[in-house]
């Protein structure tokens, strides 16, 4: 069982840990089994949603001048900032 889930993964795994990582599902499959049987009748169909997590409201506001903006940075062309390129081409 655990090869075939390997492969369905496209994971090498060695037949020396096969039988460890067979425990641990197990394991896995011992505990949604035990959530399975607790009783649900009880339990709301829609939990309520979260409470607000008290940000303070979206203002729009007076935008920093671009000197203040670009003070920091080592480069910069007109009002953008120049990074150095990460994706070779």
């Amino acid at each position: 069982m655990v090869q075939n889930l390997a492969d369905l993964a496209r994971l090498h795994l060695p037949v020396e840990r096969q039988a460890a990582l067979l425990l641990r599902l197990q394991r896995i499959v011992l505990a949604f089994d035990t959530l399975r049987q607790l009783p649900t009748e009880q339990a709301p169909a829609n939990p309520p949603a979260l409470p607000p997590l008290g940000l303070r409201p979206d203002v729009a506001e007076q935008a920093l001048p671009l000197a203040q903006v670009f003070a920091n940075t080592r480069h910069h062309a007109a009002a953008a900032f120049v990074v150095p390129r990460v994706v070779d081409a």
